[in-house]
């Protein structure tokens, strides 16, 4: 035994690492025993989000903007993504809020800390902030029916039934004016993850690191009535669309239920 090892090895030194090393065996066997997942599986969509129907009642879809560079989507970190506008057909096509930009991420596997937010990214652009806050807004539909367990039973446009995990939802407001002339504008927005919906990133996280679920995914719904500024106006807006696009969306996103009843996604057939 070295000098230099043997000043090491008192025994503070020894049953320190004992106890470290003990309590590696356990955490292990915590693991392995009780099926505690600290890194997160990825889980598959239902159905791209590039299958999403044109047309949600009376919202038309108008155009859908082309993949980002290899560069941003790298920054994104996005599993998937699509932005489209959508037309509300009631309008006339310049009024204020006839127009809807859809923006939608998804997200799975173990979070990365950083989840990109309007807030932060349209300042990074050049947009000038002036206020964000939460509200809660409830969803009203006829596509809706409430079930016993305060979710809501729902169907998409070809008839196939879907869960919504609430008509209660937490949005985000957050009003900036952009471009050279300061247009002042309002965009919307929500997270839809591992069944339910949050509102604020901190929220997302504590969620999807819940060690008892094996998979975990997150889901930004971005949603700017283009045209209309006024907060309250923007938020009914909001509201109507989302009524109208939310059982498609959901459509598209893993069945919470499913997945912890272990039925998805659908495991490969042991030979």
């Amino acid at each position: 035994m070295s000098v230099r090892w043997h000043r090491i090895a008192t025994p503070p030194f020894l049953a320190a690492a004992t106890v470290l090393f003990l309590g590696v065996l356990g955490l292990n066997w915590v693991i392995a025993s009780f099926e505690v997942f600290v890194a997160k599986q990825p889980i598959e969509l239902r159905q791209p989000l590039f299958e999403l129907p044109d047309r949600f009642g009376p919202y038309q879809q108008l155009s859908q903007e082309p993949d980002l560079t290899p560069e941003i989507e790298a920054v994104l970190g996005a599993h998937a993504y699509i932005t489209r506008e959508y037309m509300d057909t009631r309008k006339a096509k310049g009024d204020p809020g006839a127009v809807m930009r859809l923006h939608i991420a998804y997200f799975t596997g173990t979070p990365d800390m950083v989840i990109h937010v309007p807030e932060v990214c349209y300042i990074a652009h050049g947009a000038q902030g002036q206020k964000s806050e939460l509200q809660t807004v409830r969803l009203d539909s006829p596509l809706f029916q409430d079930r016993p367990d305060g979710k809501v039973a729902a169907t998409t446009a070809g008839g196939s039934p879907v869960t919504i995990p609430s008509r209660e939802v937490p949005l985000r407001v957050f009003n900036f004016a952009q471009g050279n002339a300061g247009e002042p504008a309002t965009v919307t927005y929500f997270f839809a993850a591992n069944g339910s919906f949050m509102g604020t990133t901190t929220r997302v996280r504590t969620l999807v690191f819940d060690v008892r679920d094996k998979y975990a995914y997150w889901c930004k719904i971005e949603t700017l009535p283009v045209g209309v500024a006024d907060r309250q106006q923007a938020v009914e807006t909001v509201r109507e669309f989302l009524g109208a696009a939310l059982p498609e969306i959901m459509a598209c996103l893993p069945d919470w239920e499913e997945v912890k009843a272990g039925r998805y996604p659908v495991q490969p057939a042991i030979e």
